[in-house]
């Protein structure tokens, strides 16, 4: 199973993906995918993982959401975060 993680970040692209690149280097994980889109404010960074657990660190590090598969079938949904309520992506 893929673990995936949504980031939105504003500011500058590069210093991001240099900072991402970093943070994975150091912990020695390597994504499934790196993609992002400038859709909406910002850049929106999807990045996903083999592990849950590298999926969770990731989406705390840089401020972002861990999605999951809906019950209902429709591909991704935001897990919240403490006084988060559910929202599709």
């Amino acid at each position: 199973m893929v673990h995936a993680v949504r980031v939105r970040h504003i500011g500058d692209f590069e210093e991001r993906v240099t900072e991402i690149r970093a943070w994975l280097d150091k912990n020695a994980i390597k994504p499934r995918f790196f993609e992002h889109s400038s859709g909406g404010p910002g850049i929106a960074f999807s990045v996903a993982f083999e592990k849950k657990a590298d999926a969770e660190a990731f989406a705390e590090a840089f401020h972002g959401h861990v999605l999951r598969d809906d019950p209902h079938g429709n591909p991704l949904w935001i897990v919240p975060s403490k006084g988060d309520h559910d929202h599709k992506v």
